[in-house]
């Protein structure tokens, strides 16, 4: 089975389910092993999970709230907080060093850092490279009657950054399962056709 953890997603039961049963598929119509199989579902989960990551603007929304101040909002652990800072007006404010979003664009670059282990690309920058591996880990353990990988994405705005939040996570997941049910299918349809020929 698939052991898919995270410190802030819940996974809904019926699309994993479909999910799974995409992954099961895959080992009795295509014969592939419990372990193959078990990496195709992953680096497909994880891709769906990437695809459905916004990338953050590179700086944080700033709004005046009396004369000279103004407040700026910041996410952190998944949670939003909001400062104050001073200035003649938004633009001027906006020019701080704070008020850049560091990691803008790392939420997506961690799904694709796991998607790597099981051949899929991250061209991400040498900086994003390291957050992903702070933040992101990808657990095999085959062998045995259960071989299981775990996928943990340890950064604190996981679901944030989803497009839609908790709802995004039954949408990535349910694409997940549809593209490996079409590529299960497409796959049969070729093995049938080169087997008439």
């Amino acid at each position: 089975m698939a052991d898919i953890s995270s410190n802030l997603i819940q996974f809904p039961h019926d699309e994993l389910d479909r999910f799974f049963k995409a992954m099961q598929r895959a080992q009795t119509d295509l014969k592939r092993s419990q372990e193959s199989a078990l990496k195709w579902a992953a680096r497909t989960l994880v891709g769906s999970l990437a695809a459905a990551t916004a990338v953050a603007k590179k700086k944080r929304p700033v709004r005046k709230i009396r004369k000279r101040t103004f407040s700026v909002e910041s996410w952190k652990h998944g949670y939003r907080h909001t400062f104050e800072r001073h200035g003649s007006n938004v633009a001027e404010v906006r020019q701080l060093p704070e008020i850049r979003i560091s990691h803008s664009g790392f939420a997506k670059v961690v799904w694709r850092y796991m998607g790597a282990t099981f051949g899929g690309s991250n061209s991400a920058s040498a900086r994003a490279r390291a957050f992903a591996a702070r933040y992101g880990s990808v657990q095999i353990r085959f062998g045995g009657d259960n071989p299981t990988i775990i996928l943990e994405n340890r950064s604190g705005y996981a679901v944030d950054a989803l497009k839609g939040g908790e709802g995004a996570v039954a949408s990535a997941i349910g694409k997940a399962a549809t593209r490996l049910e079409k590529s299960i299918e497409r796959r049969i349809e070729k093995n049938l056709e080169k087997a008439a020929s």
